[in-house]
């Protein structure tokens, strides 16, 4: 398990969120994506919790179609504002779910994960294909909070590698912010999205990573560390 630890705010929305709930607003809850009973039993498998109401989900590897990836996001006690990532891969067997393999060590994972907000965990359908002859899996945490005064939505995108029975995050980035505050006109909305994308070039076997945005402008570069993508 990782936790997201809450590093990242806009000043913006904590106001918006403090002034909503001066005026007794009703803000929802972040919702369980509930995909039955499967979730929750691959969620087990890997020692992933569903406590509270937060959010799941559970998908075939889209590189290896036999292996499906479960992942998390639950309430942590420690923190009133934070939250704890589980990723795993799991075998469907005839009755069950058995580990195939889980994180390794704890990576960091700076996204806010706040109890306001509503929390989506989705995992792309699309393999990223980190070399030749392998390709990793990404998770992505999507927060929304809408209210009468503010729409905010922020995603956070991570890249797992599976090595055996281990995963490793070798990449993480915000790929996604947007503001709106609807009672200020001239502050207008806030909103950036990036796209993942690799080129030819190798570095030690992996492919250089390309941080972009979805409708040209600037990108940034990344290159194979050895065990993960570090920006040249």
């Amino acid at each position: 398990m990782s936790r997201l630890n809450s590093k990242r705010r806009f000043s913006s929305l904590a106001a918006a969120i403090s002034a909503a709930v001066f005026a007794g607003c009703v803000l929802a809850k972040p919702s369980q994506a509930a995909d039955g009973d499967d979730v929750s039993r691959a969620a087990a498998a890997v020692g992933c919790e569903l406590g509270g109401p937060w959010a799941a989900t559970l998908r075939p590897l889209p590189s290896e179609p036999d292996l499906h990836a479960v992942a998390t996001v639950s309430g942590d006690s420690t923190a009133n504002d934070g939250g704890v990532l589980c990723v795993g891969v799991v075998q469907m067997t005839r009755s069950d779910f058995k580990k195939v393999a889980g994180l390794n060590g704890a990576p960091h994972l700076p996204a806010d994960v706040n109890p306001i907000t509503n929390t989506y965990v989705t995992i792309d359908s699309i393999p990223f294909r980190i070399s030749p002859t392998e390709a990793a899996f990404a998770v992505r945490v999507t927060e929304e909070f809408n209210s009468t005064s503010t729409n905010y939505n922020s995603t956070e995108l991570y890249l797992f590698r599976r090595r055996g029975n281990k995963l490793n995050e070798i990449f993480h980035a915000n790929v996604g912010d947007e503001l709106l505050d609807k009672t200020n006109d001239a502050a207008g909305a806030r909103k950036h999205r990036l796209i993942v994308k690799f080129s030819n070039r190798l570095h030690r076997g992996a492919y250089d990573l390309i941080l972009s945005r979805d409708r040209g402008g600037s990108s940034r570069r990344f290159i194979w560390s050895g065990s993960r993508y570090v920006a040249t």
